[in-house]
């Protein structure tokens, strides 16, 4: 099981951060006309307010339970956006995590969210319609101070092709491997899996790969939300996948009684002939097996019924 705890959004007064392993749980807003979600968390005695304080993390493997609302299908309007604007194609951030125990705009990895485009085709979206509506889902990671655009480094940004619906929660992971790897997972809310994409890191700090502040709710940068936008994090665990071994017994087991009935029914006249005497059967067995066998297969005929014969051999039929 992996082990998790959770920090509470703070106000934090001077530098620092909460120095706890930590993951996002619970509901957050970025209010229309802002970048960030509340509530916020301040520093310098409130001059400068950020986003709510995470915490950090030094899990190398996590999970949480998202959920969309409307506005974020299909927000339009504000400040900078339009029908025909290219700000539409911004990718707003939803959760993750720094890398390297360092800045995130250095080395991170973090799931982005923007509303499906008009001219987005997926073959997921119906007949691609102008409104088929939903949430698209992306990859998006800073790597050795690189990230995905203006240059389209696709080695650090993956568009997922599972459209997401509002108000359906669905599970997002991360798993990250000391060669640069790190895999995203998407889920249903029921764990059944729908898509997973890996980013590639070149700079690999193999001693902390793991380590860094977790990321939360974030609209833009160039625009701010030009409506409230709200999610919901919910902490899950992964489930376990164990192997019954009481399972495979009883398989073993049900397996060997059909093969006993089966070759039962092919020996009719094996076992019929040895109901005449106990003799007559030990007769055959010693014809037709090693001495050693058959002296084993008479001194059990000798002191049973016909009928217990008849299954000796049948069981010595079936097994050698």
């Amino acid at each position: 099981m992996v082990r998790r705890s959770y920090a509470v959004a703070t106000s934090i007064l001077l530098f620092g951060s909460l120095s706890v392993d930590a993951l996002i749980d619970g509901t957050y807003t970025v209010e229309a006309g802002d970048h960030y979600a509340s509530p916020k968390s301040c520093r310098f005695f409130g001059l400068i307010c950020t986003g709510p304080n995470w915490g950090i993390s030094s899990e190398s493997k996590w999970f949480t339970k998202v959920t969309f609302p409307d506005a974020a299908a299909d927000y339009e309007g504000g400040s900078c956006f339009n029908n025909d604007s290219v700000e539409y194609y911004d990718w707003n951030k939803l959760i993750g995590k720094a890398r390297c125990n360092g800045s995130h705009q250095n080395d991170s990895d973090r799931f982005v969210w923007r509303r499906l485009q008009d001219i987005h085709s997926a073959p997921n979206c119906g007949d691609n319609t102008p409104d088929c509506r939903g949430i698209q889902l992306a990859t998006y990671s800073y790597d050795g101070g690189t990230k995905p655009f203006p240059n389209e480094n696709w080695e650090l940004s993956r568009t997922f092709s599972t459209i997401l619906e509002p108000e359906k929660p669905y599970i997002i992971g991360m798993e990250s491997f000391s060669d640069g790897q790190v895999v995203h997972f998407l889920y249903t809310e029921n764990w059944e899996l729908l898509e997973t994409q890996t980013n590639q890191h070149s700079n690999l700090c193999p001693s902390d790969y793991e380590v860094g502040s977790v990321l939360g709710l974030y609209f833009g940068g160039t625009c701010t939300a030009p409506q409230d936008i709200t999610v919901t994090y919910e902490a899950v665990e992964e489930p376990e996948i164990t192997t019954s071994t009481s399972t495979l017994a009883t398989s073993t087991s049900v397996t060997t009684s059909s093969e006993v009935s089966t070759t039962s029914t092919t020996l009719p006249q094996t076992t019929s002939s040895s109901t005449t005497s106990s003799q007559t059967s030990s007769t055959v067995a010693t014809t037709s097996e090693t001495s050693s066998t058959s002296t084993a297969v008479s001194t059990s005929e000798a002191s049973t019924t016909s009928s217990t014969s008849s299954v000796s051999l049948l069981v010595l039929n079936v097994f050698t």
